[in-house]
């Protein structure tokens, strides 16, 4: 997930200074948004545009014990 976001960001700055937004805020914490101001389209065509691949370091999750 690291690499995702070290890949992520220039991206993200390269849509800002296109779009001339102010703030990036996930979506999560957004309770209302009018869809004018959404740049998702634009950050994801720019992923698919600069980035060819990323880097994934499969790990195994910890085997949790039997719940009692």
């Amino acid at each position: 997930l690291a690499q995702f976001y070290v890949v992520l960001r220039p991206v993200l700055s390269a849509v800002v200074e296109e779009t001339g937004v102010d703030i990036i805020l996930d979506r999560s914490t957004i309770i209302f948004g009018s869809p004018a101001v959404d740049i998702t389209d634009a950050v994801l065509a720019k992923m698919d545009e600069t980035v060819t691949s990323i880097e994934v370091v499969r790990q195994s999750m910890p085997q949790q014990g039997a719940v009692q």
